[in-house]
């Protein structure tokens, strides 16, 4: 896509991606709020709120796309301004922003359903959902490219495949539900309270997280220009695929850990904290290591310009950084079903602040090299989160086994690394080698899985 669209117009489709995730926030932290109130009163088996806090939802987030469709619409113009687009692009960006806005008033409702379904501890009907309309979305990418089509073509794919996701979702929540639960959008005063009591200190956190996290192509095009976002995006793009999948691994946690909160199993928390902190440790070095060894052939057979190079070292560097992400999404999910949501802000506070300041302070000292290499900073922030995490839920203070554990992930990626960049070429059978770890790593989301079933069938306390 990179190739056949140009650094300017790509740049200018990772930020209307961008600005879409933005949408996010005008829920107040709903999402989260949902999937712990509706594993919460599953747990105690309250059915008249657990129906209420459904309806509530609904409401919520149909609410949130429309408002959000109409904020992109009237700040289409400042945009402009602060890409600096030129001239012959103005008409492209006012028209696929509003478009944008329209994929909203799709995305936060489907956003809504999908906390209601997982809080359910239905994660396999979200992850079909979720695996299957990206399949679509990128097969029909290719075929659009192929077809010569433009950006504004990608932009209604996007409100298509959105629109298809959240009617999918209406259907099969439905389903789920049987009759006993309504979906119907409906005001409910005191589950709104409640529901914003907890969330709306997780909607905090995520505005600074959203500064730096989905504000992080925004910082680049604004200092270093739209193609440039184009190349970071890119290199972003193996990434994000990794984070994706680990993200996915635990998101089981939420409510299964809320059930477990509310039933007071304190011991039990405990071990499942270490237990899960050593297979997201172990995941984390095993797949950005592969990523890092793998970085420069897969690069190279998929871009054949001059960007590779450049881009194999941005990958190289953020999947090194990214190590410790399984770690600090584990500690970040025991806090979040513990409904300390107010401990939670402070870290994503000064997370999000310290990796903005160090990201605006690497893109005017290095450029894209200089960005990658701020994100560094992350191992500091993520000794000092779990450090507070383990304070507020176990009463611990274990500095010196947080530092094992930012050494455990990072170290086996960065010695990759050093192998790396002294081959100038990688022979047929390192390739196949690579090829072959990658595939045994790709089996960890699985074990973690079944690490999963087996919590569950030990004792879920929201049967």
């Amino acid at each position: 896509m990179y190739l056949q669209l140009g650094a300017d117009v790509f740049g200018l489709f990772v930020v209307v991606g961008t600005l879409m995730g933005f949408g996010g926030l005008l829920t107040f932290g709903a999402g989260d709020a949902t999937l712990r109130l509706v594993a919460k009163y599953r747990a105690l088996k309250d059915n008249d709120k657990l129906g209420r806090v459904i309806q509530c939802s609904s409401l919520v987030f149909v609410v949130a796309g429309i408002s959000a469709a109409i904020i992109l619409k009237l700040g289409t113009g400042f945009l402009i301004s602060l890409f600096d687009a030129k001239e012959n692009r103005e008409v492209e960006v006012s028209t696929v922003l509003p478009l944008a806005g329209v994929g909203l008033i799709f995305l936060l409702p489907a956003s809504g359903l999908k906390a209601v379904v997982d809080g359910f501890e239905r994660l396999d009907i979200t992850g079909w959902v979720n695996t299957i309309f990206a399949a679509i979305e990128v097969s029909a990418q290719l075929v659009l490219l192929y077809l010569g089509h433009g950006l504004l073509s990608f932009i209604w794919l996007m409100v298509v495949v959105r629109a298809m996701m959240c009617l999918t979702l209406v259907v099969l929540a439905s389903r789920m539900l049987k009759g006993r639960y309504k979906i119907t959008p409906s005001w409910d005063y005191p589950i709104f309270k409640e529901a914003i009591n907890f969330g709306i200190y997780l909607w905090m956190g995520s505005v600074f997280n959203r500064i730096w996290n989905s504000g992080l192509p925004i910082i680049v095009g604004a200092i270093l220009g739209l193609p440039a976002v184009g190349v970071f995006a890119l290199a972003m793009k193996p990434i994000s695929a990794l984070v994706m999948i680990i993200d996915k691994t635990t998101s089981f946690l939420f409510p299964y850990l809320t059930g477990v909160f509310e039933k007071k199993q304190r011991d039990l928390l405990f071990l499942r904290y270490e237990q899960i902190t050593y297979v997201a440790v172990t995941t984390g070095a095993s797949f950005c290591g592969v990523v890092v060894f793998l970085g420069a052939p897969l690069v190279g057979f998929w871009l054949k310009d001059e960007a590779p190079e450049a881009i194999v070292v941005l990958i190289q560097i953020l999947a090194i950084r990214f190590a410790v992400h399984p770690a600090s999404m584990v500690a970040s999910q025991f806090m979040r079903a513990s409904e300390k949501s107010r401990a939670l802000l402070l870290i994503q506070v000064v997370s999000s602040m310290t990796l903005t300041l160090s990201t605006v302070i690497g893109a005017y000292l290095g450029g894209l090299v200089g960005v990658a290499l701020a994100q560094f900073a992350v191992f500091g922030l993520v000794m000092f989160n779990r450090c507070l995490v383990e304070k507020q839920l176990f009463e611990k203070f274990r500095l010196g086994m947080q530092l094992k554990v930012i050494l455990s992930a990072t170290v086996p990626p960065a010695l990759m690394w050093i192998f790396a960049i002294s081959s100038n070429t990688l022979k047929i059978w390192q390739l196949a080698a690579g090829v072959l770890a990658f595939a045994i790593c790709a089996c960890l989301p699985l074990l973690f899985l079944r690490a999963q079933a087996s919590l569950l069938r030990e004792g879920n306390p929201a049967t």
